[in-house]
């Protein structure tokens, strides 16, 4: 537990007390962070959950006013409601994915000759190789963001706008092919 000379200097942004306040409390907030975070986002979520849980305290201790008791609820506190928020937007970008999953069913369900094909050509070419990794050559989102060196949510978020993108256009053309 830190003191009320510490939280004092936390509070004056001492980043000495901010490395006390992480030896301290950081298993703990790891804790929270992985049993809320990690069953639905993986590790490498929760770890980023603790992350913004230390920055958020570090930005906000000079709002608090309390004693060092009370200092480790609102640190249970900052972490709880930052894992819950992490949750809920990994549930937002799951059931997003799951409104478009089927699109390479829809495509394959309109004529044989038809593909997706053209439609995965118009992504960037960085969208083009992530949707063949992920589609054709079977890989999970996590190899995904491993193998380009990018984050998991950036690879969700562009699998996500690349199949808005070719559902948008699959509408297009039945809507066309309907008028002609």
């Amino acid at each position: 537990m830190i003191t009320s000379r510490q939280l004092k200097q936390l509070q004056r942004r001492d980043e000495r007390v901010l490395s006390l306040v992480i030896d301290t409390y950081g298993p703990w907030v790891k804790a929270i962070c992985y049993q809320i975070v990690a069953p639905i986002a993986g590790a490498s979520a929760a770890d980023e959950c603790v992350n913004d849980v230390f920055l958020r305290i570090w930005t906000k201790a000079d709002t608090f006013s309390g004693t060092p008791d009370e200092f480790r609820a609102w640190v249970g506190r900052m972490a709880k409601h930052r894992a819950i928020d992490t949750y809920r937007s990994y549930q937002r970008q799951l059931d997003r994915e799951a409104l478009y999953d089927d699109v390479p069913d829809v495509a394959r369900a309109r004529d044989e000759e038809e593909t997706i094909e053209p439609y995965v050509r118009a992504l960037s070419p960085t969208d083009q190789r992530i949707f063949r990794m992920k589609y054709e050559q079977g890989y999970s989102n996590e190899d995904i963001a491993h193998a380009l060196d990018m984050t998991r949510a950036s690879i969700d978020n562009r699998l996500y706008r690349g199949r808005q993108k070719i559902a948008a256009q699959l509408e297009r053309s039945e809507s066309h092919e309907q008028m002609g």
